[in-house]
């Protein structure tokens, strides 16, 4: 039987799975075996702490802005901030106003990265 830790993974991975489609807590109880109380307890937790978002009742959940804000630094060993630095410069200097990468979710802004034009032009 899996514990907390491995029920909440599980559950994330159900969510993610969605691709970004809302998925019900229904879905999740059927995709990970876990019980809806149990299930219940765990998905209103993450969404407290902004891990995941409620999109409405009858629609279910979707991965939200904190666990987004987790992956900043992407994948092993690759520095997504690296990776969007160069798009960011060419959007400031393209448009010759400040360009920012961010997550939004809710009233609230997690600001990756930014590049102003001054910052390229020095």
């Amino acid at each position: 039987m899996p514990n907390s830790v491995e029920k909440t993974m599980m559950i994330l991975r159900a969510i993610s799975d969605g691709k970004g489609t809302p998925v019900t807590l229904e879905r999740i109880s059927s995709d990970t075996g876990i019980n809806k109380s149990t299930l219940s307890h765990i998905v209103s937790t993450l969404a407290k702490s902004g891990y995941l978002q409620r999109v409405s009742h009858n629609e279910g959940y979707i991965i939200g802005p904190e666990l987004h804000f987790l992956t900043r630094y992407g994948r092993y060993g690759e520095d997504i901030i690296s990776v969007c630095n160069p798009i960011l410069e060419h959007l400031a200097r393209i448009t010759d106003a400040t360009a920012v990468f961010a997550i939004l979710g809710g009233d609230k802004k997690y600001i990756i990265d930014r590049v102003s034009p001054g910052d390229i032009y020095g």
